[in-house]
């Protein structure tokens, strides 16, 4: 491993940015690793990329940091044009709400070197909290990227599998594998204050489709500032509901994992199953709330309810973005 170039996308971060970069600066490098560090300004209207630049200079931080802009909105945009201003062939992503511990590429290096066949790595989040958190957090807390993401450390067996984006480690020529021919993510990810999210999950299937495993770590650690804002209910159910929006889009994705080569027949059985699927259980779960007096405690209906209704939406909504992509898969499998 020559270097790791440490991709930072943010819209409009300025208020952020300071101490996720300040944890960067204090990143220690084992013997011969050369690093750099590409903030992406996605479509900020505060000045980030500035702000960011005034950052650097004063801590008069003698690594290389280079501030790019990426004008499109989307998370997976700004990941992609870090992805192709990066020097090395492994990328790390840092969320503008993270800081990394400082032995975080110290560990990275050694448990790579004992993965031959990773092409991700995933790390532990460990909450920082604005503010009180609300009782109900450490129940749903992964839907935030922290907590550990397996059981156990070392590869993830099950195909597919999947990592959050924060502080995930990717090997560039398991992505340009497909991005080098003009493949197309069907996710954006999110886009300012949308949330609809599944772009680390499509990242994580596509690695896995070119060959490679994933592989999770519990030494790997960060903190994810968590503001408070974001630990309002009404954003928690805006969260799950943007969450569950990419269900029905990544459905192209299982029916390679089920059969290495799927026929257009195989992808329209998932997408059929799925749908009919996700609209039972809907009624069932409004008919049930209608009838069944007190079958759902006030938090776990609302779960449901924003959830269910949003994948049952997605699959009546994306058939023909899903088949398309199934076809796109295709092309450039």
């Amino acid at each position: 491993m020559r270097g790791i170039s440490i991709i930072v996308c943010t819209h409009n971060g300025s208020g952020r940015m300071k101490p996720v970069l300040e944890a960067l600066f204090q990143l220690e490098k084992p013997a011969g690793l050369e690093t750099e560090i590409i903030i992406v300004d996605n479509a900020s209207t505060d000045g980030t990329g500035t702000f960011c630049i005034s950052v650097v200079n004063g801590e008069k931080y003698t690594g290389t940091v280079t501030v790019i802009t990426e004008v499109r909105p989307g998370l997976n945009f700004a990941r992609l044009k870090g992805i192709n201003t990066a020097s090395f062939d492994w990328i790390l992503f840092c969320d503008d709400d993270n800081e990394l511990f400082p032995d975080y590429l110290v560990q990275a290096v050694r448990i790579l070197k004992q993965q031959p066949t990773a092409g991700a790595l995933g790390g532990c989040g460990i909450p920082r909290f604005e503010s009180v958190p609300p009782e109900w957090f450490e129940r749903y807390s992964h839907s935030y990227a922290v907590g550990p993401q397996a059981e156990k450390d070392g590869l993830l067996v099950e195909r597919p599998s999947e990592l959050y984006g924060a502080g995930c480690l990717f090997y560039k020529p398991a992505l340009l594998h497909w991005f080098e021919k003009g493949f197309t993510t069907v996710l954006t990810d999110r886009k300012g204050k949308q949330l609809v999210s599944g772009g680390d999950v499509e990242w994580c299937y596509l690695v896995q489709l070119a060959g490679y495993s994933l592989v999770y770590d519990s030494g790997l650690r960060f903190y994810h500032c968590i503001s408070a804002d974001r630990l309002q209910w009404p954003y928690y159910l805006r969260l799950k509901a943007g969450i569950a929006a990419g269900c029905a889009r990544l459905i192209a994705y299982h029916a390679f994992f089920k059969v290495a080569k799927p026929s257009v027949f195989t992808f329209t059985s998932l997408y059929v199953i799925g749908l009919l699927k996700t609209t039972l259980i809907w009624l069932l779960f409004v008919l049930k709330r209608l009838f069944v007096p007190g079958a759902y405690k006030p938090e776990t209906g609302a779960i449901g309810e924003v959830v269910l209704l949003s994948r049952m939406k997605a699959f009546w909504k994306d058939s023909w973005i899903a088949f398309h992509h199934f076809r796109q898969l295709k092309q450039f499998q």
